[in-house]
C-alpha cells in the first residue's frame, strides 16, 4: 500500500538479501516491464528484490510454484490519506476528487491480499518493533539471521535516521522534484512524522467520516480498524461522482492513473 512504509520494508529486504550475499537488488519496477525482467533474469539462482505498488498479473502463480515471493504493508487509511496529503503538499479535497488515489488502494490491496503465500505487514506494527519485521522478513526469505544482526539492520532504519536521510538529500539534490536516491528509493517530501494516528490531529471529522465510508466495507472486516464516523450515502455518492468527472479532466484521460501508480 503505498504510503506505508513500503519503502522501508524493500530497504530491509534489500540489506538482508545483499549482506547474506543471496541476492542483489533492481530497485522501482514498473509492472509492464516485468515480464521482460522475469524473461532476462529467470536463470538467476540468488534473490532478486524489486518494488512496485500495483499487483503484476501471474505474480500468484509464480509465488505458489516457488519462483517468487512478495511482501506487502498495509496502514490506516487515513494515514495514508494524510500522508499523501504531506508528500504532495495538497488539500484532502485535491487528493480525494482530482486523483484516482482511494479507487487504486483498494484495488492493489485486494490484489495482493488475496494472493496466497506472501507476507503481509501491518504498518503500526512495523514501526513499533522495527527488529521483528527485520526478522519476518529474513524468515519470509529463508536467509538465516540472528537478533544481533536485526538489530543491526533494524538501527540503520530507524525512523529519525529515515527523516535524517531525507533532509540531507533534499540538500544535497535542491532540484530534485521526484527520485532522490536511485538505492534507497527516496523521493522528496518522502517522510513527514511516520506517527501512527496522525489523521487525529490533521483531518476534519466530516472529512475523517468521508474517507471511512469509502473504504470501510473494503477494508475494516479484515484489517481491524475502528471506524466510527457517519457520512450521508449521498454525500458520498456524490463525491464518487465528482471523482469520475475530475480525475479524467485533470489527468488527461487516463494518464494521471498510470502518473499516479507512483
Amino acid at each position: 500500500m503505498m504510503r506505508s512504509g513500503s519503502t522501508l520494508q524493500y530497504q530491509i529486504t534489500k540489506d538482508i538479501v545483499e549482506t547474506s550475499g543471496t541476492g542483489y537488488a533492481l530497485g522501482w519496477i514498473e509492472t509492464e516491464d516485468f515480464p521482460m525482467l522475469h524473461k532476462r533474469y529467470e536463470q538467476e539462482s540468488r534473490n532478486i528484490v524489486a518494488k512496485t505498488h500495483a499487483y503484476i498479473d501471474g505474480i500468484g502463480e509464480m509465488i505458489i510454484g516457488g519462483e517468487a515471493k512478495a511482501i506487502y504493508v498495509h496502514r490506516d487509511i487515513r494515514d495514508v490519506t494524510v500522508s499523501l496529503m504531506n508528500k504532495r503538499n495538497k488539500s484532502f479535497w485535491y487528493i480525494l476528487l482530482t486523483t484516482p488515489f482511494i479507487e487504486l488502494v483498494l484495488e492493489n490491496h485486494r490484489n495482493w491480499t488475496a494472493q496466497t503465500g506472501i507476507l503481509i505487514s501491518r504498518y503500526e506494527e512495523m514501526v513499533a518493533n522495527l527488529k521483528q519485521e527485520v526478522l519476518r522478513i529474513a524468515s519470509y526469505l529463508n536467509v538465516p539471521l540472528g537478533e544481533v544482526e536485526a538489530a543491526h539492520i533494524a538501527s540503520k532504519y530507524a525512523l529519525e535516521r529515515q527523516i535524517a536521510k531525507v533532509k540531507q538529500l533534499e540538500t544535497q539534490d535542491e532540484d530534485s522534484v521526484n527520485m532522490m536516491d536511485s538505492e534507497l528509493l527516496f523521493h522528496r517530501n518522502h517522510i513527514h512524522s511516520g506517527d501512527v494516528g496522525q489523521w487525529a490531529n490533521t483531518l476534519t471529522k466530516f472529512q475523517v467520516g468521508v474517507v471511512e465510508a469509502l473504504v470501510k466495507d473494503k477494508l475494516q472486516t479484515s484489517e481491524n480498524y475502528e471506524y466510527g464516523v457517519s457520512v450521508s450515502p449521498a454525500i458520498i455518492y456524490m463525491i464518487k461522482a465528482l471523482n469520475k468527472v475530475v480525475v479524467p479532466i485533470k489527468g488527461e484521460g487516463l494518464s494521471l492513473r498510470e502518473r499516479f501508480r507512483r
